[in-house]
């Protein structure tokens, strides 16, 4: 083997591992949701034994588990429920709108997040853009 073949091997070999570790993101995500979902239907008033790893983090990374966790769209005011829907405490924020709206606009800089224009072509939603598909000129 020479050099060169063990370069091509391990970058197949990392690409490989990079795309698992986002399907396994995704599916997490989606485990989440999954969760609060049950949580909710059980609603009987008692404190729920805390799920390992449902800690969903800040707001960028509460955004990030929302949008991996959908496979449509989201606009802010939908993106805002579905926090609301894993139980992320938005109210601690004086306008949950705009600070959800600031925090997606820095992942539509990042490559992380892509404006869709909606169905009814008068709202904007965001959807979660796959590491492996980010182009590499990302926005600065």
């Amino acid at each position: 083997m020479t050099y060169r073949t063990d370069l091509e091997t391990a970058q197949k070999r990392l690409s490989l591992l990079l795309q698992q570790k986002e399907d396994l993101e995704i599916e997490i995500a989606r485990t989440k949701r999954q969760i609060a979902a049950l949580t909710e239907l059980i609603g009987d008033g008692e404190e729920s034994e805390v799920t390992p790893g449902f800690n969903i983090g800040g707001l960028t990374e509460a955004c990030r588990t929302a949008l991996q966790a959908t496979k449509r769209p989201l606009t802010i005011t939908g993106l805002k429920s579905m926090l609301e829907f894993l139980e992320y405490p938005v109210e601690k924020y004086k306008s949950p709108l705009a600070s959800i709206q600031t925090t997606i606009s820095r992942m539509v800089d990042s490559g992380e997040v892509e404006p869709v224009e909606m169905a009814d072509k008068t709202r904007w939603g965001y959807k979660w853009v796959p590491e492996r598909l980010r182009g590499s000129g990302k926005k600065k």
